[in-house]
């Protein structure tokens, strides 16, 4: 009876350590901006276009490729060239991993997320690959996607946490679970 307890023991320390550890992630945000006209839309996104930011045009469910982003004189009117996302380019579209605004490092394919710009207007507006305009007037919203530092930091220092108490926890029912054995004798 004493074996299968320690058994319960070790079984739940070891999975009490893996829960512990899988706390390591790196986060985005998208930073909101309403376009209003005392907030300079225009302004800032021709400060993003310098920065050759990727410029994705949501409308409804779908979502384009901006390509040659250019901002009329007046700053009124936007002209570009729609084309299909890449596919390193459609994380946030699903809201990152898990929904979570996650993405992997590791993962060449999701760090495209961090240089993303999205314009949403409103659906139903007949957006189709090719050269499209549309007023700056029709943004509805715009979301600047940047790493989110803080989320990111905290992520790792309660991972580190989690495999420092996990192992401590591994240990000690291991530790635990040999002077009971050595106690108790052979079966």
């Amino acid at each position: 009876m004493k074996h299968c307890t320690n058994a319960t023991t070790a079984f739940w320390a070891i999975m009490l350590a893996f829960i512990f550890c899988t706390g390591c992630h790196t986060y985005y945000l998208a930073q909101t901006i309403t376009p209003t006209a005392s907030n300079h839309t225009g302004q800032k996104i021709d400060s993003l276009k310098l920065m050759n930011r990727y410029f994705v045009l949501r409308e409804g469910g779908n979502a384009y490729y901006m390509n040659h982003v250019q901002l009329s004189a007046d700053h009124s009117v936007i002209t570009c060239s729609l084309d299909t996302l890449a596919p390193e380019h459609k994380l946030h579209l699903a809201g990152g991993i898990n929904h979570h605004h996650r993405y992997k490092r590791s993962d060449p394919n999701q760090l495209g997320v961090l240089n993303e710009v999205h314009l949403y207007i409103q659906p139903g507006t007949t957006a189709v690959p090719g050269p499209y305009s549309f007023n700056l007037n029709q943004v509805q919203k715009i979301e600047v996607l940047q790493k989110d530092q803080k989320r990111t930091v905290n992520s790792y220092v309660l991972g580190a946490l989690g495999y420092t108490i996990g192992g401590a926890v591994l240990v000690s029912a291991i530790v635990l679970a040999t002077t009971i054995g050595s106690i108790n004798g052979p079966f």
